[in-house]
């Protein structure tokens, strides 16, 4: 188990790594209020987290796959994505991969909300 370097959320990340199968991230959940309108939802960064993974999900866009939601005992198991940023990347594999992205931004723009849903 290795402790990664977190984000800006309070969230605490670990890679575990297994002899026959692929690695898998624990995300050991803080319970912490936010982001952005979740706050005066009183919904938690875990559970605004959840639900924007379904959304996207739920709309072909790639996201981490959630293996195992145990919120109720603070952690998720999550699919490992790798370490590679966008910003690592040099020279002629760059530029597809900045088309896909900005692809995936307009895909992600055009997701309907649905009023009163469960998205923050």
């Amino acid at each position: 188990i290795i402790q990664l370097a977190g984000d800006a959320s309070t969230r605490r990340f670990y890679r575990i790594t297994f002899e026959n199968h692929p690695s898998c991230i624990l995300m050991a959940l803080s319970g912490a209020l936010g982001p952005l309108g979740a706050v005066s939802q009183g919904k938690t960064q875990d559970e605004t987290f959840v639900e924007v993974q379904k959304l996207l999900a739920n709309s072909q866009i790639r996201v981490p796959e959630i293996y195992l939601d145990k919120r109720q005992l603070g952690f998720l198991f999550v699919e490992d994505v790798g370490d590679v940023q966008l910003a690592q990347i040099r020279g002629e594999q760059l530029e597809p991969l900045y088309k896909n992205a900005i692809d995936l931004l307009v895909k992600i723009q055009n997701i309907p909300i649905i009023p009163n849903s469960n998205i923050a």
